[in-house]
């Protein structure tokens, strides 16, 4: 992670979904790479203030020439709809096209239908 730029975990599940958060997120921090929480619920989407919230971290990181990794629980649904969010915002990436990009490349991203619409 680091030979990549990551200096930003940013996590989006719920502090409940995983009690043994806290021993990964003390090695990213050993590491200075900073964990930043989003959650919002699995299989929904999120709300406009995380989307507005993530999208301006994404600017910060794309400035410094840095990288955010994502994640939640499975790395599907929520992740996916974040990743296609900054792709669609940063980089124009049409939605569709983004989710059969990402589809080939993780087969169930994107996991429902209110997901898909976002």
């Amino acid at each position: 992670m680091l030979r990549s730029k990551v200096y930003e975990v940013t996590r989006l599940n719920y502090d409940y979904e995983c009690k043994d958060q806290d021993k990964y997120e003390k090695a990213f921090l050993k590491q200075g790479v900073r964990v930043h929480y989003l959650p919002f619920t699995d299989g929904d989407i999120p709300s406009k203030a995380v989307v507005a919230e993530f999208l301006k971290q994404c600017k910060k990181a794309l400035s410094k020439d840095a990288t955010i990794a994502l994640h939640c629980m499975g790395g599907m649904g929520r992740t996916g709809v974040m990743a296609g969010t900054h792709a669609s915002a940063h980089h124009r990436v049409d939605g569709r096209a983004f989710h059969g990009w990402t589809r080939i490349c993780r087969p169930g991203t994107v996991q429902t239908v209110k997901q898909e619409v976002l």
